[in-house]
């Protein structure tokens, strides 16, 4: 009975642990987020690499008519690691999409997820708007230097 309690109490905290744990961002990091649909069926949005290389795209399917606008460094990338920890972007649900949409898409250290939700008029930003909006902010700030 003891042995079973202690497998049990393993495997929880062994699967509730975070992505980013060590701080160290995997070498099969990418990530694509990204808003779009409506009539046009347009999308826009970023992708980031493990190396740094930061994307932005626009077209009719995420990663479309992609070019490169900038790198993040060590720092920023440490930095986009542990909000995607703290957003538990590997463990979030989407919604069905609908006519306007946001999208997370994630590969790192062997696991993937994607999220689909449309953004809220009205409410307070949830984890997964705010870690949209660090991306993003981040984005911008590469585009503009």
């Amino acid at each position: 009975m003891r042995l079973a309690f202690v497998l049990t109490l393993a495997f929880v905290l062994v699967g509730c642990s975070g992505s980013g744990g060590d701080g160290v961002v995997p070498d099969d990091f990418h990530l694509v987020l990204g808003e779009g649909g409506g009539v046009t069926g347009q999308w826009t949005g970023i992708t980031v690499l493990a190396d740094g290389t930061l994307k932005k795209w626009q077209g009719k399917a995420a990663e479309e008519n992609a070019e490169k606008v900038g790198t993040l460094d060590k720092a920023e990338m440490t930095a986009l690691w542990k909000a995607v920890d703290d957003a538990h972007i590997f463990s979030l649900r989407g919604e069905k999409p609908q006519n306007f949409s946001r999208i997370i898409m994630l590969t790192a250290g062997e696991k993937s997820n994607e999220v689909r939700w449309t953004p809220r008029l009205g409410s307070g930003p949830t984890a997964i708007d705010t870690f949209y909006k660090t991306c993003r902010d981040l984005a911008q700030k590469h585009s503009e230097s």
